[in-house]
């Protein structure tokens, strides 16, 4: 890792649904996984995340995953940034 901020993870969600119909209820499994990571930097985090997921009876491919990519800044006050001049 480059610094104490960064990190990897993995994660997993499933989530059950009950449909009402009028012959009765029709009830299914949702679920998704993935992996991802939080690089620090000086000036903030990146975050890459890779997910996947699949629902109502469709094939989990590889090629229908969805990519995530974030950047959370940090501003240094005023003090901090005059340390550096």
């Amino acid at each position: 890792m480059l610094d104490n901020e960064s990190s990897v993870f993995i994660f997993s969600d499933w989530a059950w649904t009950e449909t009402k119909l009028t012959q009765g209820y029709e009830n299914r499994w949702i679920k998704s996984i993935g992996l991802g990571t939080t690089i620090g930097f000086n000036n903030g985090l990146l975050n890459l995340v890779y997910g996947l997921g699949s629902s109502f009876g469709e094939p989990t491919l590889l090629r229908t995953g969805k990519i995530h990519i974030g950047f959370t800044s940090f501003f240094k006050k005023l003090n901090e940034l005059q340390s550096f001049i």
